[in-house]
């Protein structure tokens, strides 16, 4: 698309100076007839013509790099935490997509549950006729219970992967988690820079996801699928492969599998949206076992009051972290500041808390600015899993 465009205004360019060149048979007896008249028009159309082409051009690369821009492979990217030289580490980075299936179309917008910016793909819905001839109507799902799946003495793969980190005693702990990324190479970069160790949620249809998340790792972040489930508001898109409660059992569950094949290294997941979702105790039995059978934890991002993730968890013997603040539903950096203040308030109150944020440029802006003061005011920044790790029992 962008080389299209690229094209059309070079050929702007072309048209203007062919026309210009018939200029004797449009001028026809118009007074400009000396050679001078028609030298000066000629050069004034052909600056316009450039002109065209120039601000075409220029229109294109804004395309290629802002809203509409995939992620990119950052394999390469090397992070300097010591200025914030965002610009210069986006350079680095290779813009092929080298044998890559998914060449789906993403945009973005900031819609949705929380104000969460979201992968819009092609959609696709099954009409009630393609659910029965599929075998994704309710009556196979009804009623159906996994088996809580027996304890192994493998270490389990959250405390694989955990982060390290270090608590003082009696130190109030945060933890931020920063959402939907993976869609815009930028936002990634300038977030995997910020001081850490922060946890990092991936939305799992994002381009070259291996690259970015291994990325992040090596920057000493934890890891986690941004995993898609259904929103109460059908107007609200959750991306490709979203887990639903129509859907069969089957049919969920290998939707659950396909998320997370796509990276590795993570320590659990996370809900995108899921208003409805979490509160479907069937959906939420399935989601559990396949978690506990692989050792990773869960975070409720808690988008609804009669969310259920909590309980299954037990159930299923799931380590499980829910939310206390969202950040940026408003995405200024004055509001995010002031949300900060009340998460760091909880953290003293509690002994710790859990807030989510989501790349927008104004919570990117509070957080480089906040997070560097952290140790000097007496708050410890964890990973998720320190948690887990330093008080065990669910939140």
């Amino acid at each position: 698309m962008a080389l299209k465009l690229k094209l059309i205004g070079e050929l702007c360019v072309v048209l203007a100076a062919y026309l210009l060149s018939r200029c004797r048979l449009v001028l026809g007896s118009h007074p400009f007839r000396n050679a001078g008249d028609r030298i000066g028009l000629f050069a004034v159309a052909l600056m316009i013509g450039i002109m065209v082409g120039a601000s075409t051009e220029y229109w294109v690369s804004s395309y290629d790099q802002d809203e509409h821009e995939p992620a990119r492979c950052m394999a390469d990217i090397e992070i300097d935490r010591n200025h914030n030289g965002y610009e210069l580490a986006l350079d680095r980075v290779d813009l092929s997509v080298p044998g890559h299936p998914d060449q789906s179309d993403f945009a973005w917008s900031v819609v949705g549950e929380s104000q969460a910016a979201a992968v819009i793909p092609h959609r696709h819905e099954l009409s009630a006729t393609d659910q029965t001839a599929k075998g994704y109507g309710l009556q196979s799902r009804r009623n159906w219970v996994p088996d809580v799946v027996e304890e192994t003495v493998e270490t389990p793969a959250w405390r694989r992967y955990a982060a390290s980190s270090t608590v003082p005693e009696g130190m109030p702990m945060v933890v931020f988690v920063i959402d939907d990324l993976g869609v815009h190479v930028r936002n990634a970069v300038r977030t995997i820079a910020l001081p850490g160790p922060l946890t990092l949620s991936f939305m799992s249809s994002a381009r070259n996801l291996r690259a970015q998340t291994e990325t992040a790792r090596a920057a000493g972040h934890e890891l986690m699928p941004h995993l898609p489930m259904e929103p109460q508001n059908r107007a609200d898109d959750p991306g490709p492969n979203v887990l639903l409660t129509q859907l069969s059992v089957e049919e969920n569950l290998r939707r659950l599998r396909w998320a997370l094949s796509r990276s590795d290294g993570f320590i659990g997941v996370n809900n995108h949206m899921g208003s409805r979702f979490t509160q479907d105790a069937e959906g939420m039995a399935l989601v559990m076992n396949e978690l506990w059978a692989r050792g990773l934890m869960f975070l409720d991002s808690r988008t609804v009051r009669g969310s259920v993730s909590g309980l299954q968890a037990r159930r299923y013997g799931v380590s499980f972290i829910g939310r206390d603040v969202f950040l940026d539903n408003v995405p200024v950096a004055a509001d995010v500041s002031r949300r900060l203040e009340e998460l760091e308030a909880m953290a003293r109150t509690h002994g710790r808390a859990v807030g989510i944020a989501h790349p927008h440029r104004g919570t990117l802006e509070a957080l480089e600015a906040w997070l560097p003061t952290l140790a000097t005011r007496g708050i410890a920044l964890v990973p998720i899993s320190a948690f887990l790790i330093h008080s065990p029992e669910s939140v």
